[in-house]
């Protein structure tokens, strides 16, 4: 596997075939698209959850990963372009947020399809965080 994208220093290409969300001031390089929802929970448990969302999505794989961030490819269904997916969980006053980038590899426009994935992981992401969490089966007393 290769290395995360590093967001904070990532730049934009300018080419109307991305979509940015992260928090005010987290990348140095770009500007976002819009701002990053906070979550009540942990980083840990942020990227437990877009590790679950990933793994829902078809044609998607992950390519690398640190302990709150991670690296996804996921190819179009008839071509088979490969878009790049790199999601960090990071620390704030009132939980958790992310950085979320999705963006193509090939071309120059991409029809929406990178905002509609991005639009499509945080609606996951911010279902799955509202519900309880399940308790672990292994701590339960008998």
């Amino acid at each position: 596997m290769s290395g995360v994208t590093e967001l904070a220093t990532a730049a934009r290409s300018g080419r109307p075939n991305d979509r940015l969300v992260a928090p005010p001031g987290h990348c140095r390089n770009a500007v976002p698209d819009q701002a990053a929802p906070v979550y009540a929970a942990t980083p840990e448990r942020l990227i437990a959850v877009v590790d679950q969302v990933a793994a829902a999505e078809p044609r998607t794989r992950e390519t690398a990963r640190t302990p709150r961030a991670r690296q996804f490819v996921q190819v179009s269904r008839v071509f088979r372009f490969p878009d790049d997916i790199t999601v960090e969980a990071l620390p704030c006053d009132a939980g958790a947020t992310l950085a979320i980038w999705s963006r193509a590899r090939y071309g120059y426009a991409d029809f929406g399809v990178n905002r509609a994935r991005v639009d499509r992981w945080l609606a996951a992401i911010g279902a799955a965080l509202d519900r309880p969490q399940e308790p672990d089966p292994s701590t339960r007393d008998e």
